[in-house]
C-alpha cells in the first residue's frame, strides 16, 4: 500500500470510527494531521474539535440544502417571468391583428373601390403571416420552458430526497425526523384526541460490534435494525435514524402502554435474529435495544418531548439494557 493510499485509508477509518460528519472539511483536517502529525494539534484534541462542531456542520449542510431549494425556486420564478414576457409580446401582436381585422371589415364593404379591397387583403395577409410566426415562436418557447421546468422540478425532488434520507440505512434522517415531529406536534395541539408517542431506541454495546468485527459488520447491524423497525410499524408511523446507533419512531394514535408493547415486540424479534459475519461465517450474537418512550402532552415542545423520551432511554440503559422504559 502506497503512502497516499495509507493516508486516505487512515483518514476514512477515523471518520467512521468516531462517527464524524463526512464533510470535505473533516477529511481535510484529518488528512493534514496524518500527513504531518508533528506540525498539527494532537489527534485527541482534533477529534474533540471536530466532534464538537458536528451539530454546527449538520446545520451548515441543512442550510446548504435550503439554499439549493431556494435557488431552484428562484429559477422557477425566473422561468415563469420569461413566459409572462413572451405572452405579453403575443398579446401585443393579437391586439394589432384585431385592429387590422376591424379595419379590413370596414374596408370590405360593397361601396369601397377595388384597389382599396386589394390593399386590405394584402394587409390582412401580411398580419396573418406575422401572427402565424408569433404563434410558432410561442409554441417553441412553451415546449422549451416545459422541458426546463421539468428538469428543475426533478432536480429539486432529488435534493429534497437526499436531504431527508439516511444514506446508510435508507430510512429517514434526523432532518426529516425533526420536520415530521414539528408537524405532528402542531396537529396534536389542534386536535386533543390525536395523541402520539415518541420512541427512542439505542443499539446496546454497539461499539463492540465495530471493535470486534469491524465497521462493515457495524453497518450491517444498523441496516438490519432499520429494516426491523420499518417492517414492524404501520404505514402511517414514522421511522428515522436519529443519530449514530440511535433510532426514533413516531407512533400515531397510541398511548404509552401500547407504544411500549410495540417497542418490546420489535426488540424481541430483533434479539431473536443472528448475524453471521460473511467473511468468516462467525456468528456475532444477538442485537439488543434499549428504548425510551414519551407520550405527547399539550404543552410539549420538540425539545421537551425528546428530553422525556431520552430520560426514559437512559433509565433503560441504567437498569441493565435490553428493555423499554416509559416516561410518565
Amino acid at each position: 500500500m502506497g503512502r497516499l493510499e495509507a493516508l486516505v485509508t487512515s483518514t476514512l477509518e477515523t471518520i467512521r470510527t468516531h462517527s464524524l460528519p463526512p464533510t470535505p472539511h473533516t477529511f481535510q483536517r484529518l488528512f493534514q494531521h496524518f500527513s504531518a502529525p508533528q506540525a498539527d494539534v494532537a489527534l485527541g484534541e482534533l477529534l474533540a474539535h471536530l466532534t464538537s462542531n458536528n451539530g454546527m456542520v449538520a446545520e451548515t449542510l441543512a442550510a446548504d440544502v435550503d439554499i439549493m431549494v431556494e435557488e431552484g425556486a428562484l429559477a422557477l420564478q425566473e422561468e415563469a417571468g420569461q413566459l409572462v414576457t413572451a405572452l405579453a409580446g403575443t398579446e401585443a401582436v393579437l391586439a394589432r391583428y384585431g385592429a387590422v381585422l376591424d379595419g379590413c371589415t370596414r374596408t370590405l364593404a360593397p361601396t369601397n373601390s377595388e384597389s382599396l379591397l386589394v390593399q386590405s387583403i394584402a394587409l390582412l395577409a401580411q398580419e396573418t403571416a406575422r401572427m402565424s410566426a408569433r404563434n410558432t415562436f410561442l409554441a417553441e418557447e412553451l415546449r422549451a420552458s416545459t422541458a426546463r421546468v421539468g428538469q428543475l422540478q426533478q432536480s429539486l425532488a432529488v435534493v429534497r430526497q437526499e436531504a431527508s434520507v439516511d444514506a446508510l440505512t435508507g430510512i429517514a434522517n434526523r432532518r426529516a425526523f425533526d420536520a415530521r415531529l414539528r408537524r405532528q406536534l402542531g396537529q396534536a395541539k389542534r386536535n386533543e384526541a390525536a395523541p402520539f408517542c415518541l420512541v427512542l431506541l439505542d443499539v446496546d454495546h454497539f461499539k463492540r460490534f465495530n471493535d470486534t468485527h469491524g465497521h462493515r459488520t457495524g453497518d450491517r447491524v444498523l441496516r438490519l435494525v432499520a429494516q426491523m423497525l420499518t417492517a414492524n410499524v404501520k404505514g402511517k408511523d414514522f421511522v428515522a435514524r436519529y443519530g449514530g446507533e440511535e433510532f426514533a419512531i413516531l407512533l400515531g394514535d397510541v398511548d404509552e402502554e401500547t407504544a411500549a408493547a410495540i417497542a418490546r415486540q420489535i426488540c424481541a424479534r430483533l434479539a431473536a435474529k443472528r448475524i453471521v459475519k460473511r467473511e468468516t461465517g462467525e456468528e456475532i450474537g444477538a442485537i439488543t435495544l434499549s428504548g425510551g418512550i414519551a407520550q405527547v402532552r399539550l404543552n410539549d415542545t420538540q425539545g421537551s418531548l425528546i428530553e422525556r423520551a431520552d430520560l426514559a432511554l437512559y433509565a433503560a440503559k441504567h437498569e441493565g439494557r435490553n428493555r423499554v422504559c416509559m416516561n410518565y
